[in-house]
């Protein structure tokens, strides 16, 4: 297979091949879609289920806090490592070794839920390793997405947005059928159905997606711009900005969320509900940007995006329990959908394919580190101050991050097209 040929704004304008050809320079793209997104509903069905299950017992939000910590450290840890073997082993061998691993470790997990439920420390220890394991993956994936879109004569912005709508399915989705496997039928089922989406995952990712040819950094696009987190303002300013709403997300969906219904008396159909709304509204957002992103101003968007979730974190702190879990998670939803598709397009554009699996990685590395230390934190703290409290906490911590974007100068960077990535790509070995 080999690259169509694009003008400046990523849209296919030689489109001379035959039609089953053409079908097929989608279809590895529209699979990545598809296995990013039974990823990340693997990923959110082993996320909540321990956490769940311990609170729903009568545990306590401590030790869901502890549980969750012990599942998320390993993800910005396999993310971290993700990036180097990438780059050292090439994606589709990384990817493929990903799969397979994470697979047999869940699978080993559910084994070990069904036949000793109560051995909780080797289970999440199990699983932990699963997520440190299945992260590579991830980074091959994001790493190949601008090649995976001109192979299919698609633009960029969509292609993100795609796979946004495929992981926000997923990450909040995958979550709200945990809740509802677990009161159904315990822990096991929901493990035995992220171990079955792994295999389908395996087989299709070794199926479909392409080798992609070594390329020199030279020759790759490259802008000439910092490429440290630190160094460039916009992934400066995107990692605080990210690190701040990560937290959020982690202390609702997994402790305060949990503990608001149980407090208020309500049962696990109420939490799913929350987890669906959120996903609904997220994948709209997400559809909507995938489809005109490439005409909207980046930076507008984004502010746009965090000002919504934090009129919709206010609302939870401030509406009764009963309608505060309706309205909330569809503000929530609506404004995080096109954040993530517009900061992964944006980094796409600035950083040659040689660097770009290592600086994505390391991106999200940074981001998701908040993710367990919140859960940590959060638990102890519900269980101390209650869950008003706690809810007004995230709700000014939101808001904090608006006025970041706000007035954030580098988030300007957001709005730039260079030239030279746009036409730029690596070949596909096929």
């Amino acid at each position: 297979m080999t690259d169509p040929a694009f003008n400046m704004n990523d849209r296919l304008f030689i489109s001379k091949e035959p039609p089953a050809r053409r079908i097929a320079s989608r279809v590895p793209l529209y699979g990545s879609v598809v296995t990013t997104g039974l990823s990340m509903l693997a990923a959110g069905l082993v996320s909540i289920s321990l956490p769940w299950a311990l609170i729903s017992a009568g545990q306590g939000a401590s030790l869901a806090g502890l549980a969750s910590f012990a599942l998320q450290i390993p993800v910005a840890l396999g993310l971290l490592l993700g990036g180097g073997l990438v780059e050292r082993v090439g994606p589709r061998r990384i990817l493929i070794l990903s799969n397979l691993g994470a697979l047999a470790l869940v699978m080993a997990a559910a084994a070990l839920a069904w036949l000793h439920p109560d051995r909780m420390l080797p289970l999440v220890a199990l699983l932990a390793v699963a997520n440190l394991v299945g992260q590579p993956g991830t980074v091959a994936q994001d790493a190949r997405v601008p090649e995976l879109a001109r192979l299919a004569g698609v633009p960029l912005e969509r292609a993100n947005g795609l796979r946004d709508i495929a992981v926000n399915l997923g990450l909040v989705g995958g979550p709200a059928l945990g809740v509802l496997l677990v009161d159904l039928a315990g822990v096991p089922l929901a493990l035995g159905l992220a171990a079955v989406l792994l295999g389908i995952i395996a087989l299709v990712d070794a199926l479909l997606f392409p080798a992609f040819a070594g390329k020199r950094r030279a020759a790759d696009g490259r802008t000439g711009r910092p490429t440290g987190i630190l160094a460039d303002p916009l992934l400066r300013i995107v990692a605080i900005i990210g690190v701040m709403l990560v937290a959020v997300f982690a202390a609702l969906d997994e402790i305060l969320v949990p503990a608001l219904v149980v407090s208020a008396g309500l049962d696990g159909t109420r939490l799913a509900l929350f987890l669906g709304l959120a996903a609904v509204a997220a994948m709209s957002a997400s559809g909507l940007y995938s489809a005109i992103g490439h005409r909207l101003p980046a930076r507008r968007v984004f502010v746009g995006g965090v000002l919504v979730m934090a009129v919709g974190a206010v609302l939870l702190a401030s509406l009764p329990v009963a309608v505060g879990l309706i309205v909330a998670p569809v503000l929530i939803g609506l404004g995080v959908g096109p954040i993530w598709p517009l900061i992964v397009t944006a980094i796409q554009r600035r950083v040659a394919a040689a660097d770009r699996g290592r600086l994505i990685a390391s991106l999200s590395a940074v981001i998701l580190l908040a993710q367990p230390f919140a859960a940590l934190a959060a638990g102890p703290a519900v269980d101390a101050l209650g869950t008003a409290i706690m809810t007004s906490a995230v709700a000014a911590l939101v808001i904090l991050a608006a006025l970041i974007a706000l007035f954030a100068r580098g988030l300007g960077d957001l709005d730039d097209r260079p030239a030279s990535l746009s036409r730029s790509s690596s070949a596909v070995e096929g």
